[in-house]
Formats: C-alpha cells, sequence, structure tokens
C-alpha cells in the first residue's frame, strides 16, 4: 500500500517538467538494458537505480514497482509510434494497406530484440504481458472506430477483432523473434496486413468456400 505523504508527492509532481520527463526515460532505459541483460525477475529496483545513478526515493515517486515502470516506458514508446499513423488522413484502402504494411513496428521489436527476447520469454513477466495485451487492444479498437463508419453494419463487435488483432500481434512477433533467420520487418508487416484483411481461407489459397474434404 502507498503511503499517503508519497502520493500526495506524487500528485504534485509536474510530469511535463523536462527535468522529470528526462529522469523518467532515464530509469526506463536503464530498466530495459538491464532486462536484456539479465532477464526481468533478477533486475531489483536498487540495480535500476544504481545504474542510472537516481535515488530509491526518486524512483517511488514516480513508480509504485519495477512493473509500472515498465510498462509506463513501454507505452510511451508505443505512443510515438503510433503518432506517426493518422486516421483522418487514410482517406481511401490504399491509404489503409499504406498505413498497415509499414514497418514501424516491426522494427521497433528489432531494434529491442533482446528485451523482447526476454520479455515473450518463460523470462518475462505475465503481468507485463497482459497489460500490453489490454493497452494494445485498446489501441486497435480506437483505430477501428476511427475507421469505420457510425452506421456501418458490423458482423463482429469490435472490441473482439481489436483483442484478436493484438493477440495475433504479439503471437508473431514472438515466433519472428525466435527464427533463425527472420524475414525483413517489412515482410513481417506485409503478413500481418494479409492475414488479418484476407483471412485463413485467403492465406491458404482459398476464396468463399471451404477446402474440399481431404479423402
Amino acid at each position: 500500500m502507498t503511503h499517503p505523504n508519497l502520493q500526495q508527492r506524487r500528485n504534485t509532481i509536474n510530469k511535463t517538467d523536462p527535468r522529470v520527463q528526462r529522469t523518467l526515460k532515464l530509469l526506463g532505459d536503464t530498466f530495459i538494458t538491464l532486462i536484456s541483460e539479465k532477464g526481468y525477475d533478477t533486475v531489483s529496483i536498487q540495480d535500476i537505480t544504481d545504474r542510472a545513478n537516481v535515488s530509491r526515493t526518486t524512483f517511488y515517486l514516480h513508480f509504485k514497482d519495477k512493473d509500472e515502470l515498465l510498462f509506463l516506458s513501454m507505452v510511451s514508446l508505443y505512443d510515438d509510434l503510433s503518432s506517426t499513423v493518422n486516421a483522418a488522413n487514410i482517406k481511401t484502402e490504399q491509404d489503409l494497406e499504406a498505413a498497415m504494411t509499414d514497418p514501424l513496428d516491426f522494427e521497433h521489436v528489432q531494434r529491442y530484440l533482446n528485451f523482447y527476447k526476454v520479455m515473450l520469454s518463460e523470462q518475462g513477466s505475465m503481468t507485463f504481458l497482459l497489460r500490453i495485451l489490454d493497452y494494445l487492444t485498446a489501441t486497435m479498437a480506437a483505430g477501428i472506430r476511427d475507421l469505420v463508419p457510425a452506421d456501418h453494419a458490423l458482423r463482429v463487435p469490435i472490441e473482439v477483432l481489436a483483442v484478436m488483432s493484438a493477440g495475433a500481434e504479439i503471437a508473431l512477433i514472438r515466433w519472428w523473434i525466435n527464427q533463425e533467420a527472420p524475414p525483413t520487418p517489412a515482410f513481417m508487416a506485409r503478413v500481418l496486413y494479409d492475414a488479418q484483411m484476407h483471412g485463413l481461407w485467403w492465406a491458404l489459397g482459398f476464396r468463399d468456400h471451404m477446402p474440399p474434404a481431404a479423402e
């Protein structure tokens, strides 16, 4: 349980202060680096503050634990990535395809490869994974709502589509980063787009009918 005085001090911190932002980024970057080096479970808050040269008091002014630090740090990175796609600029199917096949997400994973190899393995954190799944689901649901007219008749609820898409992306990334010779980010972005836009039967080479029964 958070001490009332500490919570009160947290509430008075100006998160937009450049000095505060630098501290938050330093702690997040440090933690990501340590996870890549040592795994998630073995990294302590003391390890993070020692490497970042930041006091434990400062850490607890901003975060209640390392799960919160990691989640908020990654959300900040994801928000920066998603800000490059503006739904208002998507007017045609060609615009949508260009946005969804942009390899930016996969390039991000490639940049932080060792981190994702840890976090999407048995050495990772289930708490972090579930929070990220919820975040991606909410982000995708919001994106779909921006694209679909209010009077459009849906076959499947947006929330269902969003959680399916979020889960598929996480699973695909986990598969990708564990390949001995992984395909390029551009290839992965195209595969994800094709599978989401056209579906399983299309990917298997069928169209609007079931595959023929095996003899």
